[in-house]
């Protein structure tokens, strides 16, 4: 099968609840999965956990919280597979993507929910998608959830905007 990634949609917002946005960092197109794209810029060790609501973060021996992306991906998935026909939640992939001015001290994966840092991003991808028995998607299918996300995002900028 073709390594390659297909394309990818950056900076979109999707509403997930009464009168709030989600604003997703990347969908990333695979061969055989939709990947749901947050990126944690936060500099300092970061604690992963797949169920905690909040993340830790620590830096010069400072500690920050801040919301755990895997719950929001969650949300956005949940969106995306309720407004675009044809998409299943197992369809997509939930991934958090580490800046280099974060450190890990283990990686938490699920089936579902990967987090990789920034340099390692890709290649974790092309291993998920070459150790998948998932049929890969026709690119017709590709090209129409592409296009479902895109209108779907720019409806939901223009609510944003009139906000």
């Amino acid at each position: 099968a073709d390594k390659k990634i297909s394309l990818s949609i950056k900076a979109l917002y999707v509403p997930t609840e009464e009168n709030k946005m989600k604003h997703i960092d990347a969908i990333i197109f695979g061969n055989k999965y939709i990947y749901i794209t947050s990126i944690v810029k936060n500099a300092g060790d970061v604690k992963v956990s797949l169920t905690d609501q909040k993340w830790r973060v620590v830096y010069n021996n400072e500690l920050t919280l801040i919301n755990n992306p895997f719950i929001y991906n969650q949300k956005v998935m949940k969106k995306l597979a309720s407004v675009v026909s044809g998409l299943n939640m197992e369809d997509m992939k939930s991934l958090v993507v580490l800046t280099k001015t974060c450190s890990i001290d283990k990686l938490s994966n699920s089936n579902q929910e990967y987090v990789a840092l920034e340099s390692d991003a890709i290649n974790l991808i092309l291993d998920i998608e070459k150790n998948s028995d998932q049929d890969i998607f026709d690119p017709f299918e590709v090209e129409r959830y592409a296009k479902a996300f895109y209108d779907y995002g720019l409806e939901c900028e223009k609510i944003r905007k009139l906000k």
